[in-house]
């Protein structure tokens, strides 16, 4: 599994900075984030980006875009921007608060037919308040769907779920899953903590998912370039033990 780090982490660095990082923590990849680092309406800079991240030897793992189903945007430019990046796995969203995907699929077909001409998988946020927010919900999705190239994201939900996935559960999203969103929050807040603090969980979830195409640090406390050195030295150490 490759290792890596989505950019929205550190939205107040420049693309240059956090690539810099990322090699400096010994990731492999880098996902960029479509809102700062990686926009779509600029498909040059996206292009350069790309050229800095292969440069420094790493790859580009991602792009997280922000393209959510039901909107009616174009998906056009963002998977030229996905290209020009140079990468094949584009992050986009379902709608908030509305669980009927089946009313999606008309959609869905569009846009992964426009993904798979270039050679592009689209994965969905794993994320509250949308249809992708729990295992079973998830896996019902996508089995509508019946894409090969539409999969999904996971990440340790922050959110409370009625019933809570199991880690039997988990299993079931294996075949699903391509990339991990990988972080420690706790708390009514959601504070973000040291990933070594939820290092117990995180052995079993890289366990179930060690066929995913990567686990991507997202988020670190304070949003400092130490704390966020020390999570990846964690990974890391995780990982090696699979």
């Amino acid at each position: 599994m490759k290792t890596g780090l989505t950019s929205i982490t550190f939205r107040q660095f420049t693309a240059e900075k956090v690539i810099e990082l990322a090699k400096q923590a010994g990731l492999d990849g880098i996902e960029w984030g479509g809102d700062i680092h990686a926009r779509p309406d600029n498909r040059e800079r996206a292009k350069e980006v790309g050229e800095l991240t292969r440069a420094a030897g790493l790859e580009v793992l991602s792009y997280g875009s922000y393209y959510f189903v039901g909107k009616g945007s174009d998906f056009e430019p963002i998977s030229q921007t996905a290209e020009a990046l140079g990468c094949s796995i584009i992050r986009i969203w379902m709608p908030w608060d509305d669980y009927d995907y089946a009313s999606h699929k008309e959609e869905i077909d569009r846009i992964s037919a426009i993904a798979a001409s270039r050679g592009q998988t689209l994965a969905f946020e794993f994320h509250c308040k949308t249809a992708n927010d729990l295992v079973s919900r998830s896996v019902a999705m996508l089995n509508c769907f019946g894409k090969d190239n539409v999969k999904t994201y996971w990440q340790p939900p922050y959110w409370p779920q009625t019933p809570p996935d199991s880690l039997d559960d988990l299993e079931e999203l294996v075949p699903y899953v391509v990339n991990l969103h990988v972080y420690r929050w706790k708390g009514e807040n959601n504070d973000r903590l040291p990933l070594a603090e939820g290092a117990r969980a995180w052995a079993n979830y890289l366990q179930i998912f060690k066929t995913a195409n990567a686990a991507i640090l997202e988020f670190t406390r304070d949003a400092l370039p130490e704390n966020f050195l020390a999570d990846a030295k964690t990974l890391h150490e995780l990982l090696a033990k699979i």
